[in-house]
């Protein structure tokens, strides 16, 4: 599943669009239950999807991302070798989930706009306001 996400995002990125890669359980799938159901699926899910994540912004040079889910976060972050953040632009409409610049070893995530979006937060703009580098 994470290599057909891989290569769909990298063809779409090639294109020249926005991706957005997620995960979903599907609609019967009521707050995580189902992935509770294994042992360490969740860890295991947010290393993945950090290790993508880091794959796509070396191979295309990508210079600004969205992470969104708490527990994700934490783990992608890991995963793509950041050793630090620093506010970059706060959004009022969006408290607690600024955009951000990675500090970094690994040379292509430091100087990577990151923003981190908590499950609840955001407005429904939230996505077009980071790729567009708007404050609201």
């Amino acid at each position: 599943a994470i290599a057909r996400a891989a290569a769909s995002g990298r063809a779409s990125l090639e294109a020249g669009r926005s991706v957005v890669l997620y995960t979903a359980l599907g609609p019967t799938a009521d707050r995580g239950a189902e992935i509770d159901r294994q042992e360490g699926a969740r860890h295991k899910l947010g290393r993945g999807l950090g290790e993508l994540l880091r794959e796509l912004t070396i191979e295309q040079k990508l210079q600004r991302v969205v992470i969104a889910g708490g527990d994700t976060s934490s783990h992608a972050l890991g995963q793509m070798g950041v050793d630090a953040l620093t506010v970059r632009m706060p959004l009022p409409a969006s408290p607690g989930s600024p955009l951000c610049v990675a500090h970094s070893r690994v040379k292509a995530i430091n100087g990577l706009e990151i923003a981190l979006k908590g499950g609840q937060v955001g407005t429904d703009r939230y996505f077009c306001a980071i790729r567009d580098g708007l404050g609201g």
